[in-house]
């Protein structure tokens, strides 16, 4: 809504439970802004021409909603990365279904780091993050890809992984790490803080203090 509470798009599509802005290239191939929603089924693509919602099936089957997603490019491709904690992340290229990569890539959280993408919360892995090739955002299981493992004595489960002050930041529900490393032989993983942490992905605001904690 508008700040004096006017409507400004009104999709009358059930209870919305994401907002996914998608960038990619328009008919000159210069980048725009998409607008889409989500609700538990069924995503939406908002036709600014008319103001009304089409929709429009990416993942398929699905049974979630609450979307993290990241937008990528590869030269003049244009990839949106959409995670929902209950089907395979996607990569979707704006046409068809999204492109998906087996039950290990069930995550909730995503983010960019690096020209590589990092996802966190399998409900089967919860101590574990992965990363993607660099410049490569659908491969996840080649020689430039794989995954690191956070343990921590509470068995605490990786709820949100994001890339702030240049670092990997993995928030548990009590616990905070970040990787540290530029390249996959150089990964390793530290404890930033414990005893607290994020409610999900949706509840990250970034702050640090004095003395360089988050």
């Amino acid at each position: 809504t508008a700040p004096n509470d006017e409507v400004v798009y009104d999709p009358q599509k059930g209870p919305v439970m994401s907002i996914i802005q998608r960038v990619c290239l328009d008919a000159d191939e210069k980048p725009i802004t998409e607008l889409y929603i989500a609700t538990d089924t069924k995503t939406y693509w908002l036709d600014e021409s008319t103001g009304s919602w089409e929709e429009t099936q990416i993942i398929y089957d699905q049974t979630q909603g609450r979307f993290d997603y990241v937008n990528y490019s590869v030269g003049d491709t244009y990839y949106t990365i959409l995670a929902n904690g209950c089907e395979e992340v996607g990569v979707w290229d704006g046409g068809g279904d999204c492109e998906s990569f087996g039950p290990e890539t069930v995550f909730s959280s995503v983010c960019l780091h690096y020209e590589r993408i990092w996802g966190t919360g399998n409900p089967a892995y919860h101590q574990r993050v992965w990363y993607s090739d660099a410049y490569e955002a659908n491969d996840w299981f080649g020689a430039g890809s794989g995954s690191v493992d956070v343990y921590s004595p509470t068995t605490a489960k990786t709820v949100a992984i994001r890339s702030l002050f240049n670092e990997i930041v993995i928030f548990k529900d009590r616990e905070i790490f970040r990787v540290y490393g530029t390249y996959p032989s150089e990964f390793g993983v530290s404890k930033v803080a414990g005893d607290y942490g994020p409610v999900n992905c949706f509840s990250i605001v970034s702050a640090m203090d004095r003395d360089g904690r988050y």
